[in-house]
């Protein structure tokens, strides 16, 4: 009520200026009239509603995600880009320059100015209705943080009213941090931080005087004075700023002319750009879909978009350059007409940590947003699924010498198997068949150590996949996997036997440094440590000798293991060395598509995959300087070698070579 009184009583005062402005005293007191009816009303209302304490609506902050150095990748925003900065952080070109031209008397008044209302009420009286509001800073505020834009009587009195209430409740610093934050620059910049960004590429702390005046001149009208839209009314604006600080003492003559004669702005500049890839897209799908910040669905969403996060990745940018290179140089090009849309997926983990440092998950993310790498049921991965049967069989004290029969053509249970290119096979080592990539011999090898022991090992190693259902085919590779989760199983056998899972996020933080999400390691031994010994000596004699040969490096210890499914529709090449584990496939993006006459060839895991493979490990370990360590040895194995028989198999070995029957008939799975 004093308010109101205090308002009416000094517009009273000033009816004389009406004259001077050409009003008639008529026209202005039928506006006080048509408003005297009211003022009881609402001040009443406006009392009684008025809250003790005022809550300032949060502000919507992006958020900003970080590769594994700490240096920005990407911002995750709704509609308003902005990003908090503390009031001591700004220079005093922006704050002088926005109070001058916002709020001269800022600091003098008690959140509302009474001679700028009234010069707002006096073209009000021309406009028939109240179409300017000679809002202060703190008015600005109420209206954008605590009411709404709608130009109503009510709504102005009650804006004036708990401007003098915020007042009394933050100091005028804190109220220009705020305002200064919250004001909308045009072309989606929100406070200064954002506008220094989109308009100079620049830190806010590096605001000239010139500069600041253009940002000062958006405020009333972002839009229409929009320097990239509208140069010479930009211009114009820039200019009345730079005269006022000019007249106010603040710059020099000369300063004002070099800053008048500065360049404006000619597009909007990305500092941390907003671009989309598939790791970024992975990382953003976790933040939404997993409760690692809230329980809550819609609470994760606003976090994630308008929290103000800094959310730390594993991305390594070098790991991703090179893999995205490796898959572009390699990938074969098809004639015109061909018809068939070949791509690459690529995961790799590091297996000390289980940190995922790369991920290429298709075409690229502009041309197909599913990543196979990570997303769907996946992918038939063929022999390279041996591998897994291969350590159920190591788990159980078998060795590489043993032997077992991998003649083709092979039947069980009513299917009938052959060999990779209809090759008879024979009855010979493990390792042998391993380097052969045998099919009768892994089939085999799959129900002596039982099909449900290896479906069980695949899932203790990271492969998500379901299989409840064990088909007979599963050895080679029938069931679908993810090339992420075929990299996190071989990253076990290159950290001897201890697996870690896949992890794309470091920690998350609050702008202000409160730590929300750390990542913890859950490290699980998985297979014994010789086991693992064993598998890499088998694995790194097939990419020696076996038909992983492509994938071979230069002056790197690599172990690895080649997959192909029915009609070529599927390559893979899986491997690791002590530092990194890789997973490479190749197909159709769409749909299962036969890769046969690929450049005269026929695709196999052996060929285009274990190419890229090799080319992006080489070139990664490299340019990381990573030590040249050999694999571990395996302890020597001080028995005779022994022939693994099903039941109804006979031994054609000497009696000094005993065969070992499973003792489970369940084993044929």
């Amino acid at each position: 009520m004093e308010l109101l009184q205090r308002l009416l009583h000094t517009i009273a005062r000033f009816v004389g200026i009406l004259i001077v402005l050409g009003l008639t005293v008529a026209a202005f007191v039928a506006f006080l009239m048509a408003c005297a009816p009211r003022v009881d009303e609402l001040s009443e209302s406006t009392m009684s509603t008025r809250p003790d304490t005022l809550d300032l609506r949060p502000l919507a902050f992006r958020s900003e995600m970080y590769d594994r150095e700490g240096n920005a990748l990407t911002v995750l925003r709704g509609e308003q880009n902005r990003e908090w900065v503390s009031l001591d952080d700004m220079p005093d070109t922006i704050k002088t320059t926005v109070v001058l031209v916002e709020d001269e008397d800022f600091y003098l008044h008690g959140g509302v100015n009474l001679k700028a209302t009234l010069r707002a009420t006096v073209a009000n009286i021309d406009a028939g209705s109240i179409s300017q509001g000679g809002s202060t800073i703190t008015q600005q505020l109420i209206k954008n943080a605590v009411l709404s834009n709608e130009q109503e009587l009510e709504r102005k009195v009650l804006e004036m009213v708990l401007a003098g209430q915020l007042e009394e409740q933050m100091t005028k610093d804190e109220i220009l941090e705020q305002y200064l934050n919250l004001v909308y620059f045009g072309n989606g910049a929100y406070g200064v931080k954002a506008a220094a960004e989109v308009y100079f590429a620049e830190d806010v702390a590096n605001l000239t005087w010139g500069e600041a005046a253009l940002l000062a001149s958006l405020i009333s009208n972002p839009s229409a004075n929009d320097p990239i839209s509208d140069p010479a009314n930009a211009l114009v604006r820039r200019r009345r700023v730079l005269d006022t600080l000019h007249a106010r003492g603040h710059i020099s003559q000369g300063e004002r002319d070099t800053f008048h004669r500065g360049a404006l702005p000619t597009e909007v500049q990305q500092v941390v750009p907003v671009i989309r890839d598939y790791f970024i897209e992975e990382v953003t799908q976790i933040l939404l879909d997993e409760p690692i910040l809230s329980a809550d669905k819609r609470e994760r969403v606003n976090l994630v978009f308008g929290g103000g996060l800094r959310i730390f990745t594993t991305y390594d940018l070098t790991a991703q350059e090179l893999a995205e290179q490796a898959v572009e140089q390699t990938l074969p090009t098809l004639d015109e007409g061909d018809g068939r849309d070949l791509s690459m997926a690529l995961a790799t983990v590091e297996p000390s940590t289980g940190a995922v440092r790369a991920v290429v998950g298709g075409p690229g993310y502009d041309r197909l947003q599913y990543n196979i790498a990570t997303q769907g049921i996946g992918r038939q991965p063929g022999s390279s699924f041996k591998t897994v049967v291969l350590l159920a069989a190591l788990e159980a004290g078998i060795t590489g010498k043993d032997l077992i029969d991998g003649k083709g053509k092979c039947t069980f249970e009513g299917h009938t198997f052959e060999n990779f290119g209809n090759a008879r096979g024979a009855t010979a080592s493990i390792e042998t068949l391993t380097l052969q990539s045998s099919n009768c011999g892994y089939v085999k090898l799959g129900q002596y150590v039982g099909l449900d022991t290896v479906a069980e090992l695949a899932a203790e190693l990271g492969i998500t996949s379901d299989m409840s259902v064990l088909p007979t085919s599963l050895p080679l590779g029938s069931v679908e996997v993810r090339p992420l989760d075929m990299a996190a199983a071989y990253s076990v056998i290159a950290n001897e036997g201890v697996r870690h899972e896949p992890y794309f996020i470091e920690r998350i933080e609050t702008d202000s440094g409160e730590v929300l999400y750390q990542h913890q390691p859950t490290p699980k031994r998985v297979l014994s440590r010789e086991t693992a010994r064993r598998a890499s000596d088998l694995l790194s004699a097939n990419v020696a000798r076996g038909t992983g040969g492509r994938a071979q490096l230069d002056g790197y210890a690599a172990a690895g293991k080649t997959g192909t499914t029915q009609d070529h529709a599927d390559a893979w090449f899986v491997g690791f060395t002590p530092q990194l584990a890789t997973s490479v496939w190749m197909g159709s993006p769409t749909a299962r598509v036969p890769m046969e006459d690929v450049e005269g060839i026929n695709v196999t895991g052996g060929s285009y995959p274990a190419t890229a493979w090799a080319a992006f490990m080489q070139s990664y370990h490299e340019a990381a300087d990573l030590p040249s360590t050999p694999f571990p040895e395996p302890a020597p194995v001080f028995r005779s070698r022994r022939e693994l028989l099903l039941p109804g198999e006979h031994s054609r070995l000497r009696p000094a070579e005993p065969a070992l029957v499973p003792t489970v008939a369940a084993a044929t799975g």
